[in-house]
């Protein structure tokens, strides 16, 4: 999948995914994956609220996202006015304790999270086609010695939808990140939440939630 895919997506404003304030799950687990941790990363993170929901527990909050549209409604949502900074293959956009690059997540480099150890991915992994998702978790294993996480996933037949987002499943999880232990915080069938999926033809929708742990 090419990054014009998202770029155009936000463009059109196509961004059902987009939710208008911080994910229930985020705000259950964070103290449980987050405890004294002073910063968090966020891949892929649209214009999400849950980038203010970590701001306001205190965390210095780092994102990434392709989509310059994305970016300029976040801020211009949240009325802050950030300072700019271009750089070879980023632009960086900063105000109060946030920090968004825009740019392609595979060439983030490990010095921008010498001060993180803490990752919350609730629409990264599920936007990947499964040929980049083990390039994914090998990149994140690059960027940070050790780290907690919190990963959001979504399980459903992709018989009977192709994606995105992608059906990430447990066994899946478990494979990528085998160099973690790994704990299922939650799994919930969301189908009758969700009518435009249940009108796709999906059986059922499973929303989970992991806690991951590199190993040390």
């Amino acid at each position: 999948m090419e990054p014009r895919f998202w770029i155009d997506k936000w463009k059109k404003q196509e961004t059902g995914f987009h939710l208008a304030s911080a994910h229930p799950l985020l705000r259950k687990y964070f103290p449980k994956v987050f405890a004294n941790q002073t910063s968090v990363f966020l891949p892929l993170c649209g214009k999400t609220q849950d980038l203010i929901f970590c701001s306001d527990q205190g965390l210095a909050v780092i994102g990434n996202e392709l989509s310059e549209v994305a970016i300029e409604q976040f801020f211009l949502a949240n009325q802050l006015a950030p300072k700019t900074e271009v750089s070879q293959n980023f632009i960086l956009r900063e105000a109060n304790n946030i920090a968004i690059y825009q740019g392609d997540f595979f060439e983030l480099e490990k010095r921008t999270f010498e001060n993180t150890q803490a990752i919350y991915d609730r629409a990264a992994l599920v936007a990947l086609p499964v040929e980049m998702r083990k390039s994914y978790a090998e990149k994140m294993k690059q960027l940070f010695p050790q780290a907690t996480m919190l990963l959001i996933t979504l399980e459903y037949n992709q018989r009977e939808m192709s994606g995105p987002p992608f059906s990430v499943t447990q066994d899946e999880v478990n494979s990528l990140f085998d160099f973690a232990n790994i704990e299922l915080l939650y799994k919930q069938n969301i189908i009758d939440k969700e009518p435009k999926f249940k009108a796709r033809g999906l059986s059922f929708f499973n929303e989970c939630a992991y806690h991951i742990q590199w190993k040390q």
